[in-house]
């Protein structure tokens, strides 16, 4: 009773939008690196229902909206709004289609990405029965294949660790 409280829930934190720099990030977790993945070719499948909504909020304005919501709650005593989510879909809303389709135009013609093993692009499954058939195909194939022959030329194979944490990170974004 007695401690100051709040709870600030975010959507999924994307980049900055102007603060410090626009764009700015120190990972590539997230929206980030299914765009970067897509964009290499290492991505060609993913679980998900290509009209479902994306809410993202960039992590400026929510370190903003803590400060605010802070000085709310203690400088001016507003006890009103204890639990507030920190979402974007009531301003902006964007479907994932909308998004892979922006990414892939920037990366085809604004901003190609280095070392990439396929042309960028890729599908959204809404079944989880041929997402995982086309990750067979698509993923792990491909980077058994190049991973032979990358090995064969000397040289240490990297790609099916890449699928692991490829799955593993679409384990984790799945529920969004």
């Amino acid at each position: 009773e007695g401690m100051p409280c709040m709870i600030l829930r975010p959507s999924v934190v994307i980049p900055t939008w102007l603060e410090p720099l626009p764009g700015w990030m120190d990972n590539i977790n997230g929206p980030t690196g299914l765009l970067i993945g897509a964009g290499k070719g290492v991505i060609r499948t993913m679980y998900c229902d290509n009209n479902g909504y994306a809410d993202f909020i960039p992590v400026d304005i929510c370190v903003n909206a803590i400060l605010l919501a802070t000085w709310n709650y203690i400088g001016l005593q507003d006890r009103t709004r204890i639990i507030c989510n920190l979402t974007s879909s009531s301003e902006w809303q964007v479907t994932w289609q909308e998004i892979i389709d922006i990414g892939k135009d920037i990366i085809t013609s604004d901003v190609p990405l280095n070392n990439a093993v396929w042309y960028p692009g890729g599908s959204m499954k809404r079944s989880k029965f041929i997402h995982h058939i086309c990750v067979i195909l698509f993923h792990m194939i491909p980077a058994y294949l190049l991973d032979a022959i990358i090995f064969l030329s000397g040289n240490k194979p990297v790609l099916l660790r890449v699928q692991d944490r490829i799955n593993k990170g679409f384990e984790v974004f799945e529920y969004y």
